[in-house]
């Protein structure tokens, strides 16, 4: 069980994890900047940029060991959803570069001026976006509808698929996949998802019981728009992604998932109402972990549904354990880079 391959699968599934417990919260923070209204809007706006500004950038290495990951690994699935998922993934890098932009722009911009409150707005359009987009793309992936690429042909002087999918059938190869129920359901979870994990660390690093109030409203809408969008991903999934939906309902685990995540919320909603914030985010992080558990789960063995396995959609190998090895490698400098970078960051670290 435990081959090259299916480790380096592991691999990319605990990167997405952290990706979404880091970046995630990072994106959740632009959407909470973008719905800041009323008496304490400025005060919460600063302390969601003094926590976002030290580690933004840094969060998205693990978006890069993903995509070398998947470019190195697993070419036939990089190639499949390079070029199926290529309008969502592009609307992706449009939304982080805008993000990253906006926020430098609207930090040193005059104070209230018509141009900051300009690059305020961008910065929650994009942050909504980018998980938006994201949503999607992992939605896609697990639904069945990626079409098999016709292979490659020599046309005007080079080999291409790209070429002969838009002399074919632009549509359905393109947006069809993507453009589903499932899908934009998926988009908006993770917004939900990423609303919420902002909020339940953000109320720990709230100075004030007024903020620490707001963002704990924030975390109980959150919560809910998670839960409704999980109810409605469920059900149209039955039609739009069937693998999916028949392993999250009758798998030996899915029970057990399915009340694990339902405990979550439960004590998610409890300890918020009673202050206890600490069991909150923990609770938060856990829901969030355990839907990313069942989509891996639900899709095992495959890394597109219906078209390509682990096994089969690896390279040999002659590359992969090399890969590993330098994964090993580098999680040694990498992990104490990354504990280091958030205890230095801390509030309740000073330096």
């Amino acid at each position: 069980m435990w081959t090259p391959e299916y480790l380096l699968a592991a691999v990319l599934w605990i990167a997405l994890c952290i990706y979404m417990l880091t970046a995630g919260a990072d994106f959740g923070g632009g959407i909470l900047d973008l719905l800041s209204f009323g008496p304490h809007r400025a005060e919460k706006r600063k302390l969601i940029a003094n926590q976002i500004a030290p580690i933004w950038e840094s969060n998205h290495i693990w978006l890069i060991i993903i995509v070398v990951l998947l470019f190195v690994c697993f070419p036939l699935v990089f190639e499949t959803i390079s070029i199926v998922l290529h309008i969502p993934l592009t609307l992706v890098l449009v939304g982080i570069i805008l993000r990253g932009c906006s926020f430098i722009f609207r930090a040193y911009d005059l104070p209230n001026s018509q141009t900051q409150k300009t690059w305020g707005f961008i910065f929650g359009i994009a942050s909504l976006l980018t998980p938006f987009m994201l949503g999607i793309c992992l939605a896609t992936i697990a639904s069945g509808q990626i079409p098999t690429l016709p292979s490659p042909t020599f046309i005007d002087g080079s080999w291409g698929t790209s070429r002969q999918i838009i002399d074919q059938d632009f549509y359905f190869y393109f947006i069809g996949p993507w453009l589903q129920k499932f899908p934009v359901i998926i988009g908006f979870l993770t917004l939900s998802l990423c609303g919420l994990l902002s909020s339940l660390y953000l109320v720990l690093r709230a100075n004030s019981e007024k903020l620490k109030n707001d963002f704990r409203k924030f975390g109980i809408l959150f919560e809910v728009l998670t839960a409704v969008s999980l109810l409605i991903a469920i059900f149209t999934s039955r039609t739009d992604a069937p693998r999916l939906h028949e392993a999250l309902l009758y798998e030996d685990w899915s029970l057990a998932l399915q009340a694990l995540t339902f405990l979550s919320a439960i004590v998610l909603f409890s300890a918020l109402r009673k202050g206890y914030d600490r069991v909150a985010q923990l609770a938060g992080i856990s829901q969030v972990l355990l839907v990313l558990l069942g989509w891996a789960l639900g899709q095992f063995p495959y890394l597109i549904v219906d078209t390509h396995t682990i096994l089969d959609s690896a390279a040999s190998r002659a590359i992969l354990n090399p890969v590993l090895i330098a994964l090993g490698v580098g999680a040694c400098a990498l992990i104490p880079s990354f504990i280091w970078l958030y205890r230095l960051f801390s509030p309740t670290k000073p330096v």
